[in-house]
């Protein structure tokens, strides 16, 4: 018996959807979130960018302003282009600020803190605001002023913007993703749908299987496993038929064994009857009565060898088919072939499910078929045939509702030994099935049967079967 798996059994679909889910979910939220920072990132670049060539532009004219010591108007330049750039500005020269849009009273006041530099940006944090600088000069004009323009970035419209951009792009990257990824799953699970295929394919090895029910596949793995499959296939046949044969003669040579037995009474009979017929102290009468005796059970041990010889001169085919379906032909056989001269009813009671047993239907079906046939002869309205499992054996019960027959005399016809009243089919149908049935290493029981007739059970073991 196998054992149980220690780890849920789950389909393929659902095992891959486990496999991937990190990356149905978790990958496409990493990669999006990574994707929205680079894009928050490039988005202050950008207008760090902006701002830093803004400045730029108007620093030559600043520094024309710083040269004529004008400012007043530096102050208004300032305030004016802050105004429109929207953004605050400011002049710094020697370490003091000469003007500014972002607050006029530090006009005249040193420029404090000490800005640290971001990596990667052209861009300083002062006081808790980010600044960008550029040097005041213009062309041909002086070297070193040592003034520079400081312009703010004005943090709330830019964070505004970000985390909507970054948003956005965040969410249309998780669904893209994701929606690839979905993409990958499917084709992985579509191409290996032929799975199904082959699973089919294997079990139909309990029925009637056909190399050609497998078709050849376009993935090597798969292709490996039907090649596998079918050598394993025919190996396994091989094997089965080499047991089946081998069953068969012992099953046959069980036969035999049983045959002999049933031949010791009448073949010891026959040899007393023999002595008393050469008995020097025999009268005439007992000889004659002695002689009698020898003509009946000389045709009684004739008739035995004869219904043994008809079973058992046929080899024993073992096949692993449908019991059920062995019983249900032989008993539609019996019944059709009796219907024009009974009108008993004839009622069966079988398993659902499948009952796979190696046995020889056409042997198997020709002693049930007997059995059948000789209730149906036998009942008055009503013939009933069970079939069940029960502890590793099968049971076959031919049951009517006629009037029975003595233990005695089933013994005798079991062993081809009985007289029939009313035709030879009778006695020699018993043995016959009675042959067959030890052939298969079983045993034909007889009881009273519940509808007040005869009940015939056929034991079968389920290992023999």
């Amino acid at each position: 018996m196998g054992q149980h798996a220690s780890h849920e059994v789950i389909p393929f679909k659902s095992f891959v959807n486990q496999r991937m889910a990190f990356y149905q979910v978790g990958l496409p939220l990493l990669i999006s979130f990574i994707i929205s920072i680079i894009i928050g990132v490039l988005i202050l670049i950008q207008y760090t960018d902006s701002n830093k060539t803004f400045v730029e532009s108007i620093a030559p004219h600043v520094s024309s302003l710083l040269e004529t010591q004008d400012r007043p108007e530096i102050q208004r330049f300032i305030k004016s282009v802050s105004t429109k750039q929207g953004t605050p500005i400011e002049v710094i020269s020697n370490n003091e600020v000469i003007a500014s849009s972002l607050d006029p009273s530090r006009i005249g006041e040193s420029f404090t803190g000490k800005p640290q530099k971001l990596p990667l940006l052209e861009l300083y944090r002062n006081e808790g605001r980010f600044i960008s600088f550029a040097d005041v000069r213009r062309v041909n004009g002086p070297q070193t002023m040592n003034a520079k323009i400081g312009i703010y970035l004005n943090t709330a419209p830019i964070i505004y913007v970000t985390l909507g951009i970054s948003m956005s792009a965040f969410l249309f990257s998780f669904f893209i993703i994701n929606w690839i990824i979905s993409k990958v799953v499917k084709e992985s699970q579509r191409s290996l749908a032929h799975l199904n295929e082959l699973e089919n394919a294997i079990r139909k090895i309990q029925n009637d299987f056909n190399e050609k029910d497998i078709p050849s596949f376009q993935i090597q793995e798969l292709e490996n496993i039907r090649h596998a499959f079918l050598d394993t296939q025919s190996k396994l046949q091989e094997s089965n038929d080499k047991i089946a044969k081998s069953k068969a003669r012992d099953m046959a040579t069980y036969a035999y064994k049983n045959l002999i037995h049933d031949l010791h009474v009448p073949v010891s009979a026959l040899r007393n009857h023999l002595k008393i017929l050469s008995h020097e102290r025999a009268n005439e009468e007992t000889r004659r009565n002695a002689m009698n005796r020898i003509v009946d059970l000389a045709e009684q041990v004739l008739k035995q060898v004869k219904s043994a010889k008809s079973n058992l001169g046929f080899e024993i085919t073992l096949t692993k088919t449908d019991l059920i379906e062995s019983v249900k032909k032989a008993t539609d056989s019996a019944y059709t072939s009796s219907l024009n001269e009974s009108s008993v009813e004839v009622k069966t009671k079988f398993p659902i499910e499948q009952l796979l047993k190696a046995h020889d239907p056409i042997l198997l079906s020709r002693a049930l078929g007997n059995l059948i046939t000789n209730a149906i002869e036998a009942a008055k309205t009503q013939v009933q045939i069970d079939l069940e499992t029960q502890n590793n054996e099968v049971s076959i019960k031919v049951s009517d509702d006629g009037n029975g027959m003595n233990q005695e005399d089933v013994s005798l016809h079991l062993q081809g030994r009985g007289k029939s009243t009313k035709s030879e089919r009778m006695g020699i149908g018993l043995a016959s099935a009675n042959h067959i049935i030890r052939s298969h290493g079983g045993k034909i029981i007889y009881q009273k049967s519940p509808l007040g007739g005869a009940c015939f059970e056929i034991k079968l073991q389920e290992e023999s079967v």
